[in-house]
C-alpha cells in the first residue's frame, strides 16, 4: 500500500513540475504579444500623423494608399503568425480595421472593401500554404 502512495505521490510531483515549465512557457507566449501589440502601436501613431500631414496638404490620394497598404500589410503579417492563436488573430484584425475607420475618417473617405471586408479565415489559410 506504501508502495503505491509512492508512485501516485511521484507521478503528482513529476506532472506538477510539467505544469509549471508549461504556465511558464505560456506568460513568455503572452509577454511576445504584448510586444508585438506595443510596436504596432506606435507605427500606427506615426501613420496617423503622415496621413493627417498629407491630407492638410490636400494630398487625400497619398493619404489613402498609405493607409490601404499599411493596414492590409498589418493584417497579412498578423494572419500570418504562427504563434498567434486564429481568435485572437480575428480580434487583431478587428482592432485593425477599428483604427482604419479612424484613420479614413481623418481624410473624409469611406473605407474600402478591401479594408472593411477581410476574411480572417481565408487569408490564414492561404498564408499557411507557402
Amino acid at each position: 500500500m506504501d508502495i503505491i502512495l509512492i508512485i501516485v505521490g511521484l507521478v503528482f510531483a513529476v506532472l506538477q513540475i510539467i505544469l509549471f515549465f508549461k504556465i511558464w512557457g505560456m506568460t513568455n507566449d503572452v509577454n511576445s504579444i504584448k510586444k508585438k501589440l506595443r510596436s504596432e502601436d506606435i507605427n500606427e501613431v506615426d501613420l496617423a500623423r503622415e496621413v493627417l500631414k498629407l491630407h492638410l496638404m490636400a494630398k487625400d490620394d497619398e493619404a489613402e494608399t498609405i493607409i490601404t497598404d499599411n493596414l492590409l500589410t498589418t493584417i497579412i503579417k498578423v494572419c500570418g503568425d504562427i504563434e498567434i492563436p486564429r481568435q485572437s488573430k480575428e480580434n487583431m484584425v478587428n482592432g485593425v480595421q477599428q483604427r482604419a475607420e479612424k484613420l479614413y475618417a481623418l481624410i473624409d473617405r469611406p473605407v474600402p472593401s478591401s479594408v472593411a471586408d477581410v476574411n480572417v479565415g481565408k487569408l490564414v489559410e492561404a498564408i499557411s500554404q507557402f
